[in-house]
């Protein structure tokens, strides 16, 4: 051992030695602590931060800058740092350093701080600090620490290692004699002699929890001492039930010899008991001992039960203990039941070793010598604080009343872990006649008062005024537990306060911190509507309520000028500093005549505090008058034709009027003054308007014609307008579509007046029709499409087309034909025209080969397609109908070249019967429509060039088969 002397002289010369290091970093303290026994220490070098004006260096390159400078390896004899680890999350590393390298790194501008490595690991001093034993221990009374001093606990175990320096490093002789320090007596029960020594080390582990004087595993009571039975015999784990008891009896019959308080019992019979035990043999053994006054803490069992414990722990007066980790989750091994009493740490816990040294165990039979401890420590400071000796019954419910609820996940039960210092202070509790928590209140005094459990000095009543002050009022006592205090005048605030009571040796207790609102100030009501106006149509209550505590009730009612009441509201059983008043008043209602009317509103807080205000308001309202509606009634009106709805009126009060429109025939309502519809079918229907201005409402019911007077209208019409025979085939297909509101009857193709036969689809409004014309020879043709509508009157539509028949033995040149007629057998007779520049030529896409057979490879290359063509969307369907239906527009007849898909327009409407569509078929191109002079041009050139070749197509007639007859 070193002496004084040669301690504050190394501590001198290393000072001297880092002084001018710790100007360059901080060095801590312990470093210099550890290197004045050692050569190295482990330590944290944490580097500074770089300037923002300084572009940041990577950590990695700042940490290899500074251990650089030092000699880094594994071997300290020759190098003076391991390095360990380089950190990430601090700017830093860490490593094991020489004083060479001490000094190395605290002259490096780099490096901010040299700090020590602490150990961190699961000792039995974690578990001391877990339940504040730490705390208790310095704590000191009539110059005397709170360890356990002079009390005895009696640990019923494997026997003791009385040689462990934990101890005192005794002797069995100085046991029997009773000068070990941590050992007042011993014997062993198990092998029937009177040395208690441990040969398992369970006995050793649970008495080092107690009373260890080791300076780092130091026990829960290290003052006290234990008196030691061993009742397993030599390396066994088991014994008997009568050797248990036996041990016991002995505790109890030495109590008074050794001055034994506690008795320990860390075992059980290993039985799942799930209710209270009291008839068992240990149990009853273990009540007995507590009847004399021995607090027992007993292990509840390692079985991992929920609902039971083992015996001794399941009788009545026993304290059963369970386990909890340091993170105070109660350890999965640990039985629990209703009937569990408290917790204590009792996993993972360092205590002294059999035969020198430390080991760490975990189960209740580590959490049992917890408890046992703290009643030691119990009984010292009531017998020097109090002069009293506290009950077993009284120790238990302190540590549960003021311990920390831990729950057991296993069956929800809700259990106390131990707090030492927490059960030790006094226990301090507001009375029946103090302020209820949470009081709100407009009288302006109180009266406080409390007990304790214990005589206390004084009591003092903290009063936090809300501001950030304090004030301490010293309450009056009828005797040392009972105080009460007056208080008057209060103002107007909320107010937090409890009381805190110190005993003789100056260990406080505190009661619950309560709040108290003194409420002076009555409610305020802001009415923003109704106004002190005249209102002609409903409005809602705009009412808003403010308390600078809580609101408890409001009402309000609206009476008119007899005092007769309309309407009224309440609200109770507030619980809010706000309430606001949000309802519709009808006005429209009939209890509200013309004139005026009064609005009351009340409220009162929580504290009995009373507001109210009233408003004068008037009601004033007449009907609209004046009201003009457009169209009038039994207008005629075309059907699909967008009709305008427009409608105006006076207010007198100059209300905001609102227009709905129904029209009457199902479709949606509309709300606004003018508005626009469209019938889409015939009828006779009826429409309403609805006019209101908050508090009326007038109907007004007009009648409205809806008449068919156009013929249907065609809306496409495909065809070939020059179709031939080789390419397309001996049969023309003509596909036309035709629309009416009233729905299209029929369809008709006359072909050189013969009437075709046709297959058609109708849906509601349009008819869709497709004819096959067969057996078609070369030459002109001419047809005329009709279609009826299903009007009551019905109205007609006629229309003339026509088109082409071309063929590769007609001696012309249709489109291209190469390899067909100038190819073919009629090569001799074809002309050479353009394939583009005549009428009726034809472009060829394929083909091949010989005569005037069939195009077998052509494509249908002239099909010309009719539509409506108008400044709008085709005629719509009256499932989707638009505003308007604009007149078809069309071209004359303008016969292009080009082999692309055509349209034909649709004619101009007009009022007669059968003007729908009018003219031949109409090349559609990319330019604009040809005129119709040059249409009626190309008409008689193609009708000259058909007679010219007549003779010959005749010819060709003879040998073709089921062809169109002319006659």
């Amino acid at each position: 051992m070193k002496t004084i002397l040669q301690i504050i002289l190394r501590w001198a010369l290393l000072s001297i030695f880092f002084l001018p290091l710790t100007l360059a970093a901080s060095v801590d303290r312990e470093v210099i602590s550890v290197l004045a026994d050692e050569e190295e220490v482990s330590i944290i070098v944490t580097l500074k931060e770089e300037p923002s004006s300084i572009a940041v260096t990577s950590l990695d390159t700042k940490q290899e800058k500074v251990l650089e400078k030092l000699d880094v390896g594994e071997d300290l004899d020759k190098n003076n740092f391991d390095l360990e680890h380089q950190l990430e999350t601090v700017n830093g590393f860490s490593g094991t350093a020489t004083k060479e390298a001490i000094a190395i790194l605290a002259k490096d501008n780099n490096v901010e701080a040299i700090i020590y490595d602490r150990p961190v690991r699961l000792l039995l001093s974690n578990s001391r600090s877990q339940i504040n034993a730490d705390d208790m221990q310095l704590f000191s009374i009539t110059n005397e620490f709170v360890n356990g001093t002079r009390e005895t606990v009696c640990v019923v175990d494997t026997g003791i290692d009385y040689t462990h320096a934990g101890f005192g490093g005794c002797t069995l002789a100085s046991v029997q004699n009773g000068s070990c320090p941590s050992i007042v007596a011993g014997i062993d029960l198990a092998n029937n002699d009177s040395d208690p020594l441990d040969t398992n080390g369970h006995g050793t582990h649970v008495a080092g929890i107690v009373v260890s004087r080791d300076e780092t595993y130091r026990g829960i009571a290290p003052g006290s001492r234990v008196a030691v039975v061993k009742v397993f015999p030599d390396n066994s784990g088991f014994t008997s039930e009568s050797t248990v008891i036996a041990g016991i009896e002995w505790c109890r019959t030495n109590a008074a010899t050794y001055n034994i308080s506690v008795i320990g019992l860390s075992l059980g019979d290993g039985i799942k008991h799930t209710e209270a035990c009291d008839t068992d043999l240990l149990a009853i053994a273990a009540n007995t001992a507590v009847a004399d006054g021995l607090f027992v803490a007993v292990a509840s069992g390692n079985d991992g039960k929920s609902d039971g414990l083992n015996s001794p722990a399941c009788a009545s007066n026993v304290t059963s203990v369970g386990s909890v980790t340091t993170g105070d989750v109660l350890s999965s091994f640990s039985n629990s039941a209703s009937f569990l009493d408290l917790l204590a740490p009792g996993q993972s816990i360092k205590s002294l070793k059999l035969n020198g040294g430390f080991a760490t165990y975990s189960g209740t039979s580590m959490a049992a010598p917890h408890v046992a401890g703290a009643a030691a420590l119990f009984n010292q400071y009531w017998k020097r604080a109090y002069g009293l000796t506290p009950s077993p019954f009284t120790i238990e419910q302190k540590l549960k009343q003021q311990g920390v609820s831990i729950v057991d996940s296993r069956n929800n039960l809700t259990f106390s872990r131990i707090d030492i210092l927490a059960a030790l202070r006094p226990l301090i509790q507001f009375t029946s006649e103090s302020i209820a928590q949470n009081t709100t209140t407009g009288d302006p005094s109180a009266f406080l008062a409390v007990s304790s459990e214990v005589s206390l000095d004084t009591a003092l009543v903290q009063w936090n005024l809300g501001n950030g002050s304090v004030e301490n009022r010293t309450m009056n006592s009828s005797n040392f537990t009972l105080f009460y205090l007056n208080l008057t005048d209060l103002a107007h605030g909320n107010y937090t306060y409890s009381v805190l009571g110190n005993d003789s040796a100056n260990l406080f207790g505190e009661t619950e911190t309560r709040t108290v609102s003194i409420d002076r100030i009555e409610p305020t009501i802001v009415v923003t509507a109704p106004q002190n106006i005249s209102y002609s149509s409903s409005f809602s209550l705009n009412i808003s309520l403010v308390d600078q505590f809580t609101l408890s009730h409001t009402n309000y009612t609206i009476s008119n000028s007899s005092g007769a009441t309309i309407i009224y509201g309440v609200q109770e059983n507030l619980s809010s500093d706000s309430a606001v008043w949000s309802d519709l008043v009808n006005i429209s209602n009939t209890t509200f005549q013309n004139g005026n009317h009064t609005l009351v509103v009340s409220v009162r807080d929580q504290a009995g505090n009373n507001a109210s205000v009233s408003v004068l308001f008037a009601v004033s309202n007449t009907p609209p008058s004046n009201i003009t509606i457009a169209p009038v009634n039994g207008t005629i009106v075309e059907v699909g034709a967008n009709i305008s709805f427009s409608a105006s009126a006076i207010d007198d009060e100059n209300d905001y009027l609102t227009y709905r429109w129904d029209f009457g025939d199902g479709s949606d309502v509309v709300s606004q003054q003018n508005a626009s519809h469209v019938y889409n079918s015939t009828g006779t229907f009826t429409f309403v308007l609805t006019l209101a201005d908050g508090k009326n409402m007038i109907q007004t019911t007009e009648i409205i014609i809806v008449n068919d007077t156009t013929a249907p209208q065609t809306t496409s019409l495909v065809y070939d307008l020059e179709h031939h025979l080789q390419r397309d085939g001996a049969t023309q297909i003509i596909t036309s579509s035709f629309f009416d509101y009233s729905g299209v009857a029929n369809a008709v193709l006359m072909l050189n007046s013969w009437e075709q036969n046709q297959t058609c689809s109708t849906h509601k409004t349009t008819l869709q029709c497709s004819w096959n014309l067969s057996d078609l020879s070369v030459g002109l043709y001419a047809f005329m499409l009709n279609a009826t509508d299903n009007f009551t009157t019905p109205h007609h539509s006629s229309q003339n087309y026509s088109f082409i028949v071309t063929s590769c033995s007609d001696g012309i040149t249709n489109g291209n034909e190469a390899g067909v007629d100038c190819g073919g057998s009629c090569s001799a007779s074809c002309t050479t025209s353009s394939d583009s520049g005549s009428p009726g030529s034809s472009s060829s896409s394929g083909g091949g080969g010989g005569g005037g057979g069939g195009g077998g490879g052509s494509s249908r290359s002239s099909t010309s397609t009719v539509a409506a063509e108008t400044k709008t969307e085709t005629p719509p369907s009256p499932e989707s109908p638009t505003d308007t239906i604009p007149a078809p527009v069309v071209d004359s007849p303008n016969i292009e070249t080009s082999s692309s898909e055509v349209e034909i327009a649709a004619a101009e409407n007009s009022a007669s019967s059968g003007s729908a569509l009018t003219g031949g078929a109409v090349a559609m191109t990319d330019a604009v429509p040809a005129s119709r002079k040059k249409v009626v041009i190309w008409s008689l050139v193609g009708v000259g060039l058909l007679l010219t070749s007549i003779l010959g197509t005749a010819l060709i007639v003879r040998h073709r088969k089921n062809k169109f007859d002319w006659e």
